[in-house]
């Protein structure tokens, strides 16, 4: 009479409700399988470098063949050379941003694994 039963139907009962089964032994897979930040950065740089080598090529050909087939167009010249030259400055700084990484980590003085 005025007595409730602590494993009633709805299960065992903590001080406040129904307790919850432990959960802390939950594990997740890293699904970009690295350990830091900095590690995927450089994979991420180079992933970028090796797409550059090859999409520079393509755009230099291309630029090319726009430059052989303008016929005289000035409008045509022109963009083949804006292309070439983008092109050009474009995997200049992305082969440049590789050394420019370790120069910046000397000069910062971090210390850890190479990219």
């Amino acid at each position: 009479t005025g007595h409730c039963d602590p494993s009633g139907p709805g299960g065992p009962v903590g001080p406040v409700g129904p307790t919850l089964p432990s959960i802390t032994n939950i594990q997740f897979k890293n699904p970009l399988k690295v350990g830091s930040l900095t590690e995927l950065i450089n994979r991420l740089i180079d992933f970028i470098f090796t797409v550059s080598l090859i999409v520079a090529p393509i755009l230099l050909v291309i630029a090319g063949v726009v430059f052989m087939t303008a016929a005289g167009d000035s409008s045509r010249v022109g963009t083949a050379r804006r292309m070439l030259m983008w092109t050009i400055v474009g995997f200049g700084i992305i082969l440049i941003s590789k050394g420019l990484v370790e120069v910046l980590r000397g000069i910062l003085g971090v210390t850890g694994p190479a990219p």
